[in-house]
């Protein structure tokens, strides 16, 4: 990979990470940094591939998928998870693998014809928008909780649905529906009651109509985010649905969507002439970072290069190592702050971070030295959301995991 540019983050400030068009930073064993890169599905080809986020380094990562619609990231086992329409209704699959695009998996099978896609930061419940067979473009939402074959339908009868964010603090999912002349962003509990329109707006005239397509948080989910692929547009909206405003338009049917919120700006994919861009948060300067001769590009994500995924045991066990590193948290769940209890740790780097419930990375805790002899850490947490999150540890070339409820 091309290396891009280092940045210091504070100490306490969010790293986002957003389904959709995600982005990820590095927690490196020696210092706090950041390398994006591009992951992105195409439906035309059948394909997972990746770039740096300058466009640099393109790779075709995993291949023969049937129909890829929309791609996520979840910290909580750093896999990407995406799903899949099928040759055929009922042929639809949720599929999953490692950032590398190694240990590809089918996480649900069988399904209808599956678009949108989400995941709870515990990962837990899995999210998904399906079409529904001879109805036309009646879609649902459905999620199903990850290791079982149940599946919960929870909002049924909506029209041309394909973008759907979760807000679990708040226990509320956000996804989209619209027709050729009018588009909506609608909200429900993660349960599927109390299902309402957020924003209602008529579609342009155009080629593409008004259906919105991707959705995507602002900071602190304040302000939510939309792309309108059918009317060539980028919206955004306060959480309540006042204050909706055009950011850009006379785009090439916009998709896959999402927000660098820590760099001011937000990137998409266009379906007309397939290519992806990104601008700054109020929708100036905008650039094409990748152009393409052939494909669909859609889901997008931005991960680190050289990932998170963990390291080879076999590095660990040379090294005379141990893969484990113990960890826990007192007290949990935690108000204004907590103590990690660490064992087994080695000589070298420690770095902690904070995954909260939207998926926002907030780095903690740094030391380049340590001794073996370090066993707790305590940890401020008064800035940090309500709600359930994971706490990462990083010692060298090992890392640990826990999860973390965090209430007041």
């Amino acid at each position: 990979m091309v290396p891009l540019k280092t940045i210091d983050p504070h100490p306490l400030h969010p790293i986002h990470l957003i389904p959709g068009l995600l982005l990820v930073w590095l927690l490196s064993a020696s210092t706090l940094s950041s390398q994006t890169v591009l992951y992105w599905l195409d439906d035309e080809l059948g394909t997972l591939q990746r770039s740096t986020a300058d466009g640099l380094d393109r790779q075709v990562l995993v291949e023969d998928l049937e129909h890829p619609n929309s791609l996520v990231y979840s910290p909580a086992s750093k896999s990407l998870f995406w799903t899949v329409s099928g040759s055929t209704f009922g042929a639809g699959r949720i599929e999953a693998a490692a950032i590398d695009g190694n240990n590809r998996r089918i996480v649900l099978s069988n399904l209808g014809d599956p678009h949108g896609i989400a995941i709870d930061a515990s990962e837990t419940y899995i999210y998904w928008t399906e079409y529904s067979e001879n109805r036309g473009r009646e879609a649902r939402i459905l999620r199903s909780r990850l290791g079982t074959a149940t599946i919960e339908l929870l909002v049924d009868g909506i029209h041309d649905s394909d973008g759907i964010v979760l807000d679990p603090p708040r226990g509320i999912v956000f996804s989209t529906r619209g027709t050729h002349a009018l588009g909506e962003v609608w909200r429900a509990r993660n349960d599927g009651s109390a299902a309402a329109v957020l924003v209602s707006f008529d579609a342009p005239d155009g080629p593409f109509g008004g259906v919105p397509f991707a959705l995507a948080f602002g900071e602190n989910a304040a302000e939510i985010y939309w792309t309108e692929t059918w009317g060539g547009r980028i919206q955004v909206a306060q959480a309540d649905g006042s204050n909706v405003r055009t950011l850009l338009e006379g785009l090439g049917a916009p998709r896959g969507f999402a927000l660098d919120l820590p760099s001011g700006k937000m990137y998409w994919c266009e379906a007309l002439e397939p290519r992806i861009r990104r601008a700054d948060l109020n929708g100036w300067n905008a650039e094409t970072i990748l152009e393409f001769t052939s494909g669909s590009p859609q889901g997008l994500i931005v991960l680190p290069a050289g990932s998170i995924v963990g390291v080879d045991h076999n590095t660990l066990a040379d090294a005379g190592l141990s893969v484990e590193m113990q960890l826990e948290l007192h007290p949990n769940p935690a108000a204004e702050s907590v103590t990690l209890s660490l064992d087994n740790v080695a000589p070298g780097s420690l770095t902690v971070a904070i995954i909260d419930a939207l998926g926002r990375e907030w780095p903690l805790y740094e030391r380049r030295e340590i001794n073996t002899s370090i066993g707790k850490i305590q940890l401020q947490i008064k800035r940090l959301p309500e709600g359930a999150c994971f706490v990462h540890v990083r010692n060298g070339l090992r890392s640990a995991t826990r999860s973390l409820l965090v209430l007041r």
